[in-house]
């Protein structure tokens, strides 16, 4: 494990900075060999906003007459580690888990006044995006600002079920599940954010520093989502054949804690 980490170290360094003095380099090979790589743990909550799914909003209200869709969200839950593979420069694994929903219903009326639909639907996702990330710290001190970034994927355990009340004597349209399956999608994420530490070297003691931390991140996931209306629907719209994207991205401020594994002695 300590060569792949020495490995990530050599490969970041020639990347970011072909320049850099031999010293610098050789000081954090010094901290792997000397196993003072400092990891550190995390935890925090969040609070998303900025959910959208354009798209599928659009066809959803356009061609099945729906209403407006209002994503409601929990908070957001995310642990991980991170690595201190020099003074400006961590390494580390994120996880994080939220919930989005939404429920609406809407009225179908139609040539004379006893014959109707009435459709009410719900839409539950619970995502559980995950990261390999770094983190950018240009001063290491008791308040450290830091950016960064992430590369991994999501699991979406997505489920939309309808109901439906009607009057229509040959009604196609019957409840159950519109869609429901799970999706795996890569995604990335980007992150700046503050460490206030408890003691001026927050490196010292196992609890290192309260944080908070602003999110965007995005999914690549695209769903034939309005599939199973297929048969459902006379004259099915040709729109709701394509694939949407569904709960692409979103924004989030994060709450949280860091706890030091191997505190620094001095």
């Amino acid at each position: 494990m300590k060569l792949v980490f020495k490995i990530f170290v050599l490969t970041l360094f020639f990347i970011s900075n072909a320049k850099s003095q031999n010293n610098e380099l050789v000081e954090v090979l010094r901290q792997f060999d000397e196993n003072t790589y400092r990891p550190i743990i995390y935890t925090s909550f969040g609070f998303p906003f900025a959910i959208y799914s354009k798209d599928f909003e659009d066809a959803y209200k356009n061609q099945l007459k729906g209403g407006e869709i209002e994503f409601q969200a929990s908070n957001l839950y995310s642990a991980g580690i991170k690595f201190w593979v020099s003074q400006k420069h961590r390494i580390g694994f994120n996880a994080n888990f939220v919930n989005i929903n939404y429920w609406d219903e809407y009225y179908i009326q139609g040539q004379v006044s006893h014959i109707y639909r009435y459709i009410s639907n719900s839409f539950d996702a619970n995502l559980f995006p995950m990261f390999a990330t770094y983190d950018f710290i240009p001063y290491d001190k008791q308040f450290r600002s830091y950016i960064g970034g992430g590369l991994g994927m999501t699991v979406a355990a997505i489920r939309w079920s309808e109901n439906v009340n009607s009057t229509y004597q040959y009604e196609k349209r019957k409840s159950g599940d519109i869609y429901k399956g799970t999706v795996f999608s890569p995604s990335f994420k980007l992150h700046a954010g503050v460490e206030m530490g408890f003691d001026k070297n927050p490196s010292k003691k196992f609890l290192g520093s309260f944080y908070f931390e602003f999110d965007y991140y995005y999914s690549l996931r695209k769903i034939d989502i309005f599939k199973n209306l297929e048969s459902k629907i006379t004259d099915f719209p040709k729109e709701l054949k394509d694939k949407y994207e569904i709960l692409p991205g979103q924004l989030s401020l994060n709450l949280g804690l860091t706890f030091n594994l191997n505190p620094v002695q001095k």
